[in-house]
């Protein structure tokens, strides 16, 4: 097969930091050189939506039949559920991957530890998950820095987000 060019698209990039200082444009490229991942701009969300990481896809077809909670989880690529009921939840090294269902009526407080405590690998994804009445906060460790483009707070009952570890002591909610 032959390949002829017929010109060039230039796609801004930068590092993580970089990216999380902007919001892209509806449609704008940017391409993050510390995850080595792409993201595209919606508009209103800093940094932009990851479009895919490298050996894996963001939205895909699901098919058969979802009898069960745990069979739409599993469908979507969540490692597992790990249900919280508790007001205080901080996370373990087998959280890696997993969904975090957040039960209760009260407000809950969801810690990220530091690195010296619990080692996950830069790239770590954690979902997390506000399940009952009660908004989860989620909270770094002293030495932990968060960096969230909006709030750090559920959006709303049954709402999945996200937690990625971008360095060693610093997490991302996309």
């Amino acid at each position: 097969m032959s390949l002829t060019l017929l010109g060039s698209i230039q796609v801004a990039r930068g590092t993580t930091t970089q990216r999380m200082a902007v919001t892209l444009l509806v449609g704008e490229i940017c391409f993050d050189t510390t995850l080595n991942t792409a993201y595209i701009g919606d508009g209103s969300t800093a940094g932009g939506i990851p479009i895919a990481a490298a050996g894996t896809a963001i939205w895909g077809t699901i098919t058969g039949t979802l009898s069960s909670q745990t069979d739409l989880y599993n469908s979507l690529g969540f490692a597992g559920i790990n249900t919280q009921t508790g007001t205080t939840y901080t996370l373990v090294i087998g959280d890696q991957n997993k969904l975090i269902s957040l039960n209760n009526a009260s407000a809950i407080t969801l810690t990220i530890p530091l690195n010296s405590s619990v080692a996950f690998p830069i790239n770590t994804t954690i979902y997390w998950m506000q399940y009952g009445a009660g908004v989860v906060t989620v909270v770094g460790i002293s030495g932990v820095t968060l960096r969230v483009p909006s709030t750090a707070t559920s959006a709303s009952q049954y709402g999945v987000r996200s937690l990625l570890k971008i360095g060693t002591d610093e997490w991302v909610i996309p």
